[in-house]
């Protein structure tokens, strides 16, 4: 039976790193154009390092793209347990006075693989309910590749898929 792979999509959505790769592939190529518009004269100076920033982008992002996909595709799927959960707010200043809060979510996770302990902190893009991770000790399945058993992913997660539900 053949692996379950992430869509593009699901990847965008799901991986905050995948997400930001992108942003900088074509973040830079706008601030170059909206430049270019406004004050046409700095258009060279600025394409130096925008054109630079957008191939770094390009590169890490189909980086990131192949390891997801050949970690999907040529993964093993192992059982994981939830340990910790983790909430990170911060709170900013605008240039308006007003107070703005920033969220982050991640939680560590435990599994075994050939026999050795694993515990590793992963970042999720939205809080850990709106995957169906409630409560510590809950267990669900991670993808991994035994030649790097430290890199992982939790297979709901980019799946889009119930883990409470079982399995057809």
């Amino acid at each position: 039976m053949q692996n379950q792979i992430p869509t593009f999509r699901q990847m965008y959505y799901n991986d905050l790193i995948f997400k930001s790769f992108i942003q900088l592939s074509y973040g830079p190529i706008l601030f170059l154009i909206a430049v270019g518009i406004v004050e046409p004269m700095f258009r060279l100076v600025i394409a130096s390092f925008t054109i630079p920033l957008s191939i770094i982008g390009i590169l890490c992002t189909i980086y990131r793209y192949n390891l997801i996909q050949s970690t999907f595709r040529d993964g093993v799927s192992v059982k994981g347990k939830f340990l910790f959960r983790e909430n990170i707010v911060t709170n900013s200043k605008n240039s308006s006075g007003s107070y703005s809060k920033k969220r982050s979510y991640y939680i560590t996770v435990g599994y075994h693989v050939n026999g050795v302990e694993y515990k590793e902190r992963i970042r999720l893009p939205n809080p850990p309910f709106l995957y169906a991770i409630n409560h510590e000790g809950q267990e669900f399945d991670l993808v991994l590749k035994e030649t790097s058993p430290k890199r992982v992913f939790i297979k709901h997660v980019y799946l889009d898929y119930d883990p409470t539900i079982p399995n057809k």
